[in-house]
């Protein structure tokens, strides 16, 4: 009944019918448009959230694995995030505060070095998990965190048993040892 160009009205017996003029057309068109620009945002902003959740609820096997990483692998930047004191410390106000600060990973090649040879490799496995849950188990280690200043809570403690195998030219070792972590919030963080 319109011309699709212009919309004008035609004479004759045409049959074709046409939704409307172009105008309403395009401001159909630039609604969908529209519509499909905000659900790919909503989208976007949805898998960013999810993606930040995930990240936060490490395994304390995942972050065994970041400390080991971390520390004996020469990765500094796996530890980040990772420790207990790093959350107390942002909770009093201390935004500048960075583990890496206090643990000298980059001084820890070399004294492997000195000591077992420049070859040297190091392997290491988590041998077990001994894991400390309830408000009475951990009333000890809360005790003593406030009488550091630490107000800190903690939803469990896992001991993590591990063995950590150094072999070079210069020697050999084989040391045992074990890392504290607890469970904040459903992540696990290094306590010590």
């Amino acid at each position: 009944m319109f011309c699709p160009r212009c919309g004008k009205q035609l004479k004759g017996t045409q049959t074709t019918v046409y939704s409307g003029s172009p105008k309403l057309n395009k401001q159909k068109k630039h609604g969908c448009l529209s519509i499909i620009l905000k659900i790919t945002v909503i989208l976007f902003i949805f898998l960013f959230v999810v993606g930040s959740c995930s990240e936060a609820n490490r395994s304390s096997e995942e972050a065994f694995e970041q400390y080991m990483q971390g520390v004996f692998g020469g990765d500094p930047e796996k530890l980040e995030g990772l420790f207990v004191s790093e959350i107390v410390a942002r909770q009093q106000g201390q935004n500048d505060f960075d583990i890496r600060d206090s643990i000298h990973v980059e001084d820890i090649p070399t004294q492997l070095a000195e000591q077992y040879g420049y070859d040297y490799k190091i392997t290491y496995q988590l041998l077990s998990e001994q894991e400390v849950r309830g408000d009475d188990a951990l009333q000890g280690i809360h005790i003593l965190l406030q009488l550091s200043g630490n107000d800190t809570h903690f939803d469990a403690v896992r001991y993590l048993y591990y063995e950590l195998e150094i072999e070079g030219s210069e020697g050999s070792d084989i040391k045992r040892d074990v890392l504290i972590a607890a469970e904040i919030d459903g992540a696990w963080y290094i306590l010590a």
